[in-house]
């Protein structure tokens, strides 16, 4: 990605870092390079983050590795063995995704390791349409998350890694002639960056799709570390 490129020859850390204002100006820069933007559209366009900036508070906090991928997960700590942490989340999985399947997940007991791809529905938000774009013909029917879980596991410790995270949306369209359509959206949250790819009046918008997905699997993680907590009040009868 020529974005890290650049990091690099300035010297920028991007390992443990975030996607940030900074790395959103630079990709401005090098589509002025591409000869996509005049320098007087890229000073109006720096101009129109700095004004959604200060109108959000900040950029959010996205981490990104040193691919540029947003990493989502994180460390969770437990008073489990290696062998049941693995065991309870493995039960985490059965109750939590539409599409569970003991048969199509990876799991190396010796090593504390498991891989799960993961469907999961999600409440309705009064957020959602304006997150999806929804105009007043269209009706929600489900909205759900997807992706997959990668976890290490040891004793006392589990390390998670939800990859390829995305809001998928199942939408009705009322025709004009009163008919219907189903139509599918899907968002992945990495191919919302740089968001100064987009036109400036979707910035706004992606910011905030990226930020929901991010909320939802943030609420994954702590219902995950709850589930593991209470092993010992669940089975204690």
């Amino acid at each position: 990605m020529r974005i890290l490129l650049i990091l690099m020859l300035l010297g920028v850390s991007v390992l443990g870092s975030s996607q940030t204002k900074e790395l959103e100006l630079l990709a401005l820069k090098d589509r002025v390079e591409r000869g996509e933007l005049s320098p007087e559209e890229f000073r109006g366009m720096a101009q129109q983050l700095s004004k959604l900036m200060t109108d959000m508070g900040g950029y959010p906090h996205f981490p990104v590795d040193s691919s540029g991928t947003i990493k989502l997960g994180g460390l969770i700590e437990t008073n489990l063995p290696r062998n049941q942490s693995l065991r309870r989340l493995k039960e985490w999985s059965a109750i939590h995704s539409n599409n569970y399947d003991e048969y199509s997940q990876y799991v190396d007991e010796e090593h504390g390791r498991l891989i799960v791809k993961h469907v999961s529905p999600l409440l309705y938000s009064k957020s959602i349409p304006t997150l999806f774009g929804l105009a007043q013909t269209e009706e929600v029917q489900t909205v759900f998350i997807s992706y997959t879980m990668s976890v290490y596991v040891k004793d006392g410790l589990v390390k998670l890694e939800f990859l390829a995270p995305s809001y998928s949306l199942r939408k009705t369209i009322s025709g004009t002639q009163g008919g219907t359509s189903n139509v599918q959206v899907s968002n992945y949250v990495d191919s919302l960056f740089p968001i100064t790819n987009q036109n400036p009046r979707e910035w706004k918008n992606q910011l905030e799709k990226a930020s929901a997905l991010i909320d939802e699997l943030e609420a994954l993680k702590r219902s995950m570390k709850m589930y593991l907590d209470r092993t010992e009040a669940d089975y204690g009868f």
